[in-house]
């Protein structure tokens, strides 16, 4: 999915400042440069960005001073950074790893190179600051506060990581040099890697074709069509007698690229940094979980979905943040939508209201595993649903929506008592946060075009 974030792009150089704001504008960022280091906080204050970009020049050659800084302030908590080292990465692996930055790369390198980086960064950095609104909405209706960590990378263990190798062979010891205490799974080839995807709860997977590429890309493409192992970092070694583009497997779904036979320094890092993220997104997923158990509507027997309480509590924190943000930057506008189902009035008339709210509770366990942990799912009205898409423009977020539409219409439901399979018709409406919304101006624009009951 497209976010909508904002970049503070520390690179001391003009020229490279701007190829890289340039980029990264294409991609749906906004930019802010900073030249200076002591001007960096201030800038940041006021630009809240998402990632912070920062290269050897600006820091020095030693990022760590200022990502102490950084991240010893409250109001970057959910903040990623970006290193660009001068250096090569493999000749400074326990220094970058002990400095605090989530991700660094060689550069001068491709933009395309950076933007596969800087996306995984996005994605944790808005399921941080999705944590850290629920937990002040959950304050501020009284319930009791998760409490959680926010998880900066120093937070995170990688210490035996379960691993999938499939590939060359000699891979396996450059592995087991970088990480000792890996719990390393060995598929000989595509078939067994497919039947170990399946069977077990993996950290990472490594792919070295030493003969042809396209079958691994295959499986790798296939991957990400799968819920369960959408979000499996994949690192892609060619090991093949043939170079290959890298964005030819980042395009596949691949998490990284290396071209030929890995130093193990590169392996290290690679695979620390993939593993790292993904125990983070679980960490986060688990507290992200923890105020839905908190903030959901269980008193009408929906644990399921969070209560319109909390909805409306949410939005209209949303709306004031989208305010204060809106002559700086896009990065806290959000998306929101609504789905009424027709069939509901049927299967309240022919089997009770007890059937009716098993659908419903149903639909909205259905909503709550299609989406994101950092989008949430709410009771809108007794019948209807709404879901909140951080950071991700209205456009993107129709079509996702439209998508699960089309999953939940195409599904038979088994209902308490009902003994026939139950479909219901999907009707969605979305809008974006606009100036001067309100929460009624918001919702009155993502009625669907069916509305079964009220939504006031």
């Amino acid at each position: 999915m497209i976010h909508l974030a904002t970049a503070v792009v520390a690179v001391r150089d003009p020229q490279d400042a701007a190829s890289l704001e340039r980029h990264l504008m294409a991609d749906s960022y906004d930019c802010q440069h900073v030249v200076a280091p002591t001007d960096l906080i201030g800038v940041m204050k006021k630009f809240q960005p998402d990632v912070l970009v920062l290269d050897s020049a600006f820091c020095g050659g030693n990022p760590e001073k200022i990502v102490r800084t950084v991240r010893a302030d409250p109001s970057f908590v959910h903040l990623s950074i970006f290193y660009l080292t001068s250096v090569p990465v493999a000749e400074q692996v326990d220094a970058l790893l002990k400095s605090g930055i989530d991700d660094a790369v060689h550069w001068p390198t491709s933009p395309e190179l950076i933007l596969s980086h800087i996306r995984p960064m996005i994605r944790v950095s808005t399921m941080r600051a999705e944590l850290l609104h629920r937990i002040h909405v959950l304050e501020h209706i009284g319930k009791r506060a998760v409490n959680a960590s926010l998880f900066a990378p120093e937070d995170i263990s990688v210490s035996a990581p379960s691993i999938l190798l499939t590939g060359a062979d000699d891979t396996r010891e450059k592995i087991l040099s970088a990480f000792p205490d890996a719990e390393l799974f060995v598929a000989k080839d595509l078939a067994t890697a497919t039947r170990i995807l399946e069977d077990r709860f993996l950290d990472a997977m490594v792919m070295a074709p030493s003969d042809t590429v396209q079958p691994w890309l295959d499986l790798c493409l296939q991957m990400r069509r799968n819920v369960r192992l959408f979000n499996l970092p994949v690192l892609f070694i060619n090991r093949t007698p043939h170079p290959v583009d890298p964005q030819t497997p980042l395009s596949m779904g691949a998490s990284r690229v290396i071209d030929g036979v890995p130093v193990i320094q590169d392996l290290r890092f690679s695979l620390h940094v993939l593993i790292r993220r993904q125990r983070m997104r679980w960490a986060l997923r688990r507290s992200l979980g923890e105020t839905l158990t908190t903030g959901s509507d269980a008193d009408n027997n929906m644990p399921e979905v969070y209560s319109r309480n909390f909805l409306m509590q949410s939005l209209e924190s949303r709306i004031r943040e989208a305010a204060a943000s809106s002559l700086r930057n896009r990065s806290h506008r959000f998306s929101f939508v609504t789905f009424a189902f027709a069939g509901l009035d049927a299967m309240r008339h022919d089997f009770g209201e007890k059937a009716e709210h098993d659908l419903l509770r149903q639909i909205g366990q259905w909503l709550t595993l299609l989406v994101r942990a950092e989008d949430m799912v709410a009771r809108l009205t007794p019948v209807n649903f709404a879901v909140i898409l951080a950071d991700t423009p209205l456009d993107e977020a129709d079509v996702v929506m439209q998508r699960i539409a089309g999953v939940i219409g195409n599904t038979e439901f088994a209902v308490e008592d009902v003994f026939r399979p139950v479909s219901v018709s999907p009707f969605v409406g979305a809008s974006e946060v606009q100036s001067g919304d309100t929460v009624q101006s918001l919702m009155e624009r993502a009625r669907p075009v069916f509305d079964e009951r009220s939504m006031s």
